[in-house]
């Protein structure tokens, strides 16, 4: 079986690995759960509105050498076409249902989900993102559908120091060979589900999954064919160029990464009607880590979460921040479809280049109240459920309140 390293050539080394570990549907390896069901809960609490017009960003010049390079956007750092990366007709030789290239340049559960400026962390740090799916919708009324077929791809460039962080975390067990795991659709055909995270002798991390692929005859077989699949995109990877690096525009407001940039627990406690010793706040994450975890942490858009005794949430409610962001709200905004009912949040001291929007969302039977602010081309987002805010006593005008204060701070530091 493979194991988590790339040789120089781009191929992934082989050597002996451990037996398989069975996890349930969703799961995948075990120490990496959590915070993948935190992140997915994010995504869960964004949202995408239709924006309103802004100024057209500032052009950003980079130097990798002699020549300027103007990214309006960031691009990914890698050369590297979805297209060119793997053969349609070798992931579906494996896949239990036919797919096609997504066209979206970010997951495709944010079309379901909604986008928020976590969605959008990967290709902040100019990373490459490729997923080839079937069409339905990855939920249905029994949760996960299970004649959903996915295969997603996800690069991180230069990531050599965000790799240390996950291993110091779970050590060198946190190397992996691919891994499978078999489970049952409704009409009872055979699936599987298989996963590999490693670092490249380049210095790209490498994140992949399939979700619906077609049980070979053993599980050591349906191993080895996702193996393949493997061996055949990491050859690619060691062909790619290194493309300029975005910086955000030079008039981006700076937001220092932790909750105090956007409030503190007085202004909670102001906007929510509470005592400020009711109110707790965390600047370092849950624990754990992962890949969707580590890029998070490199763009700082998950770096703040806060909480009252009553929180619904077991580990509070996220602000989420994309510095730079705003192409990001311009892009969600032209790709992924609104889940609800949006029109504009009215606030003081607003710039012309600013926007507020909130909106009313429902997802699984829970309605959300989301605020999403463009302040100094920084994207800032938080939300809560309706039942969080009833657990609170209080309404949305404890969410209009809150929006004030951010773009009150956030404008006092331009």
């Amino acid at each position: 079986m493979l194991h988590g390293t790339v040789s120089k050539s781009g191929s992934i080394v082989i050597e002996p690995a451990s037996g398989l570990v069975e996890h349930g549907k969703v799961s995948t390896i075990a120490p990496r759960l959590l915070p993948i069901l935190a992140v997915v809960a994010l995504l869960v609490t964004g949202c995408a509105p239709t924006p309103t017009p802004v100024a057209t960003p500032t052009p950003i010049a980079s130097l990798p050498g002699d020549e300027t390079v103007i990214l309006e956007t960031p691009q990914p750092l890698l050369d590297m076409p979805c297209t060119d990366l793997l053969e349609i007709t070798a992931i579906n030789a494996v896949s239990q249902n036919p797919v096609s290239e997504s066209d979206l340049p970010f997951t495709s559960l944010a079309v379901t989900q909604g986008a928020s400026p976590a969605t959008f962390s990967l290709m902040q740090q100019q990373g490459t993102w490729c997923e080839w799916n079937n069409g339905p919708p990855s939920y249905d009324e029994r949760g996960w559908n299970d004649s959903y077929s996915v295969l997603t791809v996800a690069v991180l460039p230069e990531a050599a120091v965000a790799w240390q962080e996950y291993v110091a975390v779970y050590g060198d067990s946190s190397v992996q060979a691919p891994q499978c795991f078999s489970s049952t659709m409704v009409d009872g055909t055979p699936i599987a589900n298989c996963w590999w995270s490693g670092l490249t002798d380049e210095g790209a991390w490498v994140d992949t999954r399939f979700d619906g692929m077609a049980v070979g005859g053993s599980e050591p077989e349906t191993v080895a064919r996702f193996s393949a699949l493997l061996e055949g995109f990491t050859d690619e990877l060691s062909a790619t160029q290194t493309g300029s690096r975005w910086v955000p525009p030079v008039d981006t407001l700076p937001i220092p990464a932790g909750c105090g940039s956007v409030f503190t627990a007085d202004d909670l406690a102001s906007a929510f009607g509470r005592s400020a010793s009711d109110v707790w706040q965390n600047s370092s994450g849950i624990g754990g880590t992962s890949f969707e975890f580590e890029v998070m942490r490199l763009t700082g858009s998950n770096s703040c979460s806060w909480g009252l005794p009553e929180s619904v949430q077991e580990y509070g409610n996220s602000v989420q921040i994309l510095r730079g962001g705003e192409w990001a709200w311009n892009l969600a905004g032209e790709t992924v479809p609104s889940r609800g009912t949006t029109e504009p949040l009215v606030l003081e001291g607003l710039a012309d280049t600013d926007s507020a929007w909130k909106s009313r969302t429902f997802d699984n039977g829970y309605e959300f109240v989301s605020v999403d602010l463009v302040v100094g081309r920084n994207w800032v987002s938080f939300s809560l459920s309706v039942d969080e805010l009833a657990a609170y006593g209080a309404d949305d005008t404890a969410m209009d309140r809150l929006a004030q204060t951010i773009v009150n701070r956030l404008r006092a530091s331009a």
